[in-house]
């Protein structure tokens, strides 16, 4: 009782030790658990939502009979209709600790295809605006998209709140990942980074890039658009087995001769016997709501396409109809069977000692957000060398990975976070006949279009240079001044009478820092802007049409991972009855918090709290326990949502339980 009135004390004073981020090898193991395992359901069916509902209320009990946190990633529109009809569903979601994301589909705006006709589809006004270069414009629209409700029988917007908003009103949380429809788009790009914008502001931090693997080996979490990609080497959801030549989604398997091999159970146990335990492994496992009762095309599509040519369907869709001739009802032998592997390979990741289940928040957690973060002089000066290496004659090669490195550093830097850096120390030059030693870089836009090539080669001054990055960082200052993204890289800077594509300005202000940064160069001084055209690796091919493509790889870099518990103590995690150190509830939404530890020999006992970036919020003094269990009560209500480590420290044992406060 002694020790709970203590920490109790702790919290009402609010002392709390802080430590420094301590970076650890993206791949390093933690602990026992060498496999991360997200578990994915993917929520669509808005027009058949009871049958959705029954199917996401037996898996929520799956999920917790197994103690899994698993996302779930919505539609507006099946989330609409879920709280019409099942109030605090969503909700009820979020306080067991799943995840809950959005997912954009038919009827969104970014699932359509340019391809399709036009003057049937008012959703296509978005691509129009990008190609039409009206940026600001086409990036306001797509801020509605996430704000306003999405009418599913006209594909218009009504004046109701919708989107991000409403899945975040509903839920009481901000979800942090979003699944879009558009790849295998020539506009995909200029899409993705123009939604991303208002979607970030709202709190996104991730995105599905690489939807079932796919992971780099050496940076397995990369930052492509200022946000986590979600990262997967593998996936339990389709392989190639048995008769079959291709891939296929093992629950269409289950009454087939091949039912053995796509047992997603025992596809599971060979993978865990294949990873290599010294090192992380990420591994998702992806379903739809709807794999439990149909067999289907994309169901978020069938009311608004046409079979399988692409074309539009005239407004107003009918969403009352059920298509038969394109989604088959499964029949209930083969429901029991998808249901009872599914089951099954609940159990196995749920009950797996060396298995972790996570969520895109609490893996976010453990990554640290770099985008506005220092950078050196010396760092600069480095960057423009590598930037002049890349460059050659009229051509521009990309960096390995598409970002550079520091030398005998772990420090990483986007060509987006390079342009920002060298166009503000040449600004800070220009006003003041001096580089800065350091500066904040920003989350910067990359730029939406690829510009007008240099007509030839010319030189000018440094002077000349500085006019132009003058007028360019009165830009960027005006623009995150406003919140606008944070700044964006612009298509075409006007210089003198010729007009340099990004590329050729991004050299350009290479070759100025390094005469800058000699302190021999004049304002006379000549430079070099060499024409240097927008090569196909950095701008997706976009057959005969003209392509509006903004360079995504202008932002990829990878994201450091933080420790979050130490490790120089033998730990011992549980989440079974019986075992040492016991936590509940958890996830926690109430104030108090029951923990039962128990210990094979009396002792004295330091307990504390670690949060995701490796830092104390909670510590007290050593308190002696007796031998056997002990049972305190812990006050909780200054802590604020996200995920702990509370750690239990003996003479001779060392316990760790994660565990999940939501609010």
């Amino acid at each position: 009782m002694k020790l709970a009135l203590m920490i109790i004390a702790w919290l009402i004073v609010s002392i709390t030790s802080i430590s420094a981020q301590t970076f650890i090898a993206p791949r390093a193991v933690e602990n026992n658990k060498y496999v991360y395992m997200n578990v994915v359901m993917n929520c669509h069916d808005f027009s058949q939502v009871k049958t959705s509902y029954a199917t996401l209320s037996r898996l929520f009990a799956i999920y917790r009979k197994y103690n899994i946190i698993a996302d779930f990633y919505f539609t507006e529109q099946l989330a609409q209709r879920l709280e019409w009809s099942y109030a605090g569903f969503l909700d009820s979601l979020r306080r067991a600790g799943m995840g809950i994301n959005i997912h954009h589909r038919s009827p969104h705006a970014l699932n359509f295809r340019p391809t399709r006709r036009e003057a049937q589809n008012p959703q296509l006004g978005i691509i129009t605006l990008f190609r039409q270069g009206k940026t600001d414009e086409a990036i306001a629209e797509c801020e509605k998209w996430e704000r306003r409700r999405v009418n599913v029988a006209t594909g218009g917007l009504d004046s109701a709140l919708g989107g991000y908003d409403f899945i975040e009103q509903k839920s009481g949380t901000k979800p942090v990942c979003v699944g879009f429809g558009i790849s295998g788009n020539f506009d995909a790009d200029s899409l993705a980074i123009g939604a991303m914008i208002p979607l970030k502001k709202s709190g996104l931090r991730a995105t599905v890039d690489e939807h079932e693997g796919g992971a780099d080996a050496t940076y397995p979490f990369m930052s492509i658009r200022g946000v986590l990609a979600r990262p997967s080497d593998s996936s339990i959801t389709r392989w190639a087995a048995g008769t079959m030549k291709s891939d296929t989604f093992w629950w269409k398997m289950v009454l087939t001769p091949d039912a053995d091999a796509y047992s997603p159970r025992r596809y599971a146990e060979r993978q865990m016997a294949q990873v290599n335990r010294n090192q992380l492994t990420l591994i998702n496992a992806i379903m739809h709501e709807t794999d439990f009762s149909y067999d289907r095309p994309p169901f978020y599509s069938v009311y608004y396409v046409e079979g399988t040519s692409g074309a539009t369907n005239p407004v107003p869709y009918d969403t009352t109809a059920f298509p038969t001739d394109r989604i088959i009802p499964w029949s209930q032998r083969q429901k029991d069977a998808i249901w009872a592997k599914y089951d099954s390979l609940m159990q196995y990741i749920g009950t797996h000692p060396n298995i972790r289940t996570i969520t895109m928040q609490s893996l976010i957690n453990t990554l640290s957000d770099d985008r506005e973060r220092s950078i050196s002089r010396e760092q600069c000066r480095n960057l423009a060398s590598q930037i002049l290496t890349q460059a050659s004659g009229t051509s521009f090669r990309l960096p390995t990975k598409n970002f550079f490195t520091i030398p005998q550093t772990t420090d990483y830097f986007s060509l987006a976070d390079s342009y920002y850096a060298l166009q503000r120390s040449l600004a800070e030059y220009a006003r003041t006949g001096r580089l800065p030693e350091s500066l904040t870089l920003r989350d910067l836009v990359p730029p939406l279009g690829n510009g007008t090539v240099l007509t030839a080669t010319f030189s000018p001054t440094l002077n000349d240079a500085l006019s132009v990055i003058r007028a360019q960082d009165s830009l960027l200052l005006l623009q995150t001044a406003q919140n606008r993204y944070g700044g964006r890289m612009p298509t075409s800077i006007a210089l003198g009478t010729r007009s340099l594509n990004t590329l050729e300005y991004f050299v350009l202000l290479a070759r100025a820092f390094q005469a800058a940064d000699g302190g021999s160069a004049s304002g006379t001084s000549a430079l070099e802007a060499r024409t240097i055209a927008i090569p196909a690796a950095l701008t997706p091919p976009s057959g005969a049409m003209p392509s509006q493509n903004g360079p995504t790889n202008w932002t990829v870099k990878p994201l450091r991972r933080l420790a979050s518990v130490p490790t120089s103590v033998r730990t011992e995690e549980n989440s079974s009855d019986g075992a040492p150190l016991l936590v509940s509830p958890n996830p926690i939404s109430l104030d108090d918090v029951r923990v039962e530890y128990t210990l094979s020999s009396p002792s004295s006992v330091n307990l504390y709290l670690i949060n995701s970036l490796g830092q104390k919020v909670l510590a007290m003094p050593s308190e002696n326990s007796p031998q056997g269990k002990t049972n305190i009560v812990l006050n909780i209500h200054e802590l604020p949502q996200g995920s702990y480590t509370l750690c239990v420290e003996a003479e001779t044992q060392r316990m760790a339980r994660l565990i999940h406060i939501i609010r």
